[in-house]
């Protein structure tokens, strides 16, 4: 079987594969909304079989971390800001 042949091959796997989730999600017992949970609930199990629970939390734990830098730099920054309104009118009073 030659590359072109193999790429072929995947091709009409891959339209398939897709023809098939579609027929399935559009021929679900459950409305939309029940289905999309359905897909979500799964998504994370897989996710965290295949992950792990422990680097999950790390994940969480560096997000929650980032979340409070970020609000440090916007301090800092709204007090660079307000410092440097504070010595604006000591700059034109020199002048």
């Amino acid at each position: 079987m030659t590359n072109r042949e193999r790429a072929e091959a995947f091709a009409y796997f891959a339209a398939g594969l897709g023809l098939g989730a579609a027929a399935v999600l559009l021929t679900a017992p459950q409305s939309g909304f029940e289905t999309r949970r359905l897909l979500v609930e799964k998504g994370v199990e897989g996710v965290t079989e295949a992950i792990g629970e422990e680097r999950i939390e790390k994940g969480r734990q560096l997000y929650s971390r980032a979340a409070e830098v970020r609000d440090l730099a916007r301090d800092a920054v709204d007090v660079a800001k307000r410092a440097r309104l504070a010595i604006r009118p000591l700059e034109t009073e020199s002048n």
